[in-house]
């Protein structure tokens, strides 16, 4: 009986060595097919844009400044569509299977969009589970909402902006915009350099929200509204809730996460 255990034992270690071989054999197979299929385009557009609408699901996502509106492509599956018609520029892509990957950390699968330096009068984006970068954006009107993603946005001027985040992780760094409007599920915002002298408000359940301003308020009303969360005010910011006339409001509305303003 104990040679049987043994056998058992020796053919059980056997098999998941063997299982284990190849899995590796074929996800390296898999990645070269990746690689010799991988597919490329790159689009310009000479017509007016106005508005961009952007809706995806499983690509990274860059949007930065560049000489002419263009989107490019690179990655394993084409399933982005793009069209412009009277003014509004639309981009989806969306995964019609699951997929495994075995590149996980590859992140050369992206699309690029680039926007040349005039103001769009409105931007819309949905991106969920990639990686989301904005840069050197011009936008009157600017709604971002992001699901478990990871965003950075950087050195842009959004207007009128909402962004909502749900579980993923957002950066925001020098942003301009004259009234601001922060969601915060579960996940983590982080907002600094922040133009001072604006209507904030942020709403936050359970996740973390940081805010750090360019420069003292000096004409806000900061209100808070806690529930059963930790809202962590610097003194040398708001040494008292109302600063000049108070004309900006800084809402703070909190659940049970955290908010930290420095």
């Amino acid at each position: 009986m104990k040679r049987i255990y043994i056998w058992l034992t020796i053919i059980g270690a056997l098999f998941v060595v063997i299982c284990g071989i190849g899995v590796m054999v074929e996800g390296k197979k898999a990645m070269s097919e990746n690689e010799q299929q991988q597919k490329h385009f790159k689009v310009t557009y000479q017509q007016k844009i106005d508005t961009l609408d952007i809706d995806s699901d499983s690509r990274n996502i860059e949007i930065r400044k560049g000489s002419t509106f263009s989107i490019e492509n690179i990655a394993v599956e084409n399933n982005v569509s793009s069209k412009v018609s009277n003014g509004k520029w639309i981009v989806k892509n969306h995964t019609k299977k699951p997929v495994i990957n075995f590149r996980p950390f590859n992140f050369n699968d992206k699309v690029i969009i680039t926007i040349p330096g005039t103001e769009l009068k409105q931007l819309t984006i949905h991106a969920n589970s990639q990686q989301l970068k904005i840069d050197g954006i011009n936008s009157k009107e600017t709604n971002i909402n992001s699901d478990s993603s990871q965003t950075n946005i950087d050195n842009s001027t959004l207007g009128d902006t909402k962004l909502t985040n749900d579980s993923g992780q957002m950066t925001v760094h020098h942003l301009k915009s004259h009234k601001l409007n922060v969601v915060n599920d579960s996940g983590q915002t982080e907002l600094t350099k922040l133009k001072v002298n604006q209507p904030i408000q942020v709403n936050n359940d359970s996740g973390a929200v940081s805010i750090q301003f360019a420069n003292k308020p000096h004409n806000s009303k900061l209100t808070i509204d806690n529930d059963a969360g930790n809202v962590d005010v610097a003194k040398n910011i708001f040494p008292q809730h109302k600063l000049g006339q108070g004309k900006y409001a800084i809402d703070i509305i909190n659940d049970s996460g955290t908010v930290e303003i420095k």
